[in-house]
């Protein structure tokens, strides 16, 4: 499954903000394997993905994949995460308008 350039980002920044979540850690909460995870952080430091590209994506821009894992990935946050969660990845309050 092809992820879009804002999806990638997504993830590489939960790597690399400070919080100490691995690779290994995000695998499992969002669905998306562990070496792909790798590959995109391993684009990231080479300059071949901007985390620029993260900027501006709206729900309707995501592919079904992606969707999916952001569903997955809001159900395990507590209930005072979820509001920053939402604005971080430019999603609606309600999320059924994902799908």
């Amino acid at each position: 499954m092809k992820y879009s350039p804002g999806f990638r980002v997504s993830i590489i920044r939960k790597t690399q903000d400070g919080s100490g979540r691995s690779t290994s850690q995000l695998a499992p909460k969002t669905g998306i394997s562990y070496t792909t995870i790798l590959n995109w952080i391993e684009k990231y430091r080479t300059g071949k993905l901007s985390l620029d590209d993260a900027d501006g994506m709206t729900p309707h821009q995501r592919n079904p994949g992606e969707k999916l894992a952001l569903l997955l990935e809001n159900k395990i946050l507590p209930e005072e995460q979820k509001g920053e969660w939402l604005r971080q990845h430019r999603l609606p309050y309600s999320l059924s308008t994902l799908l």
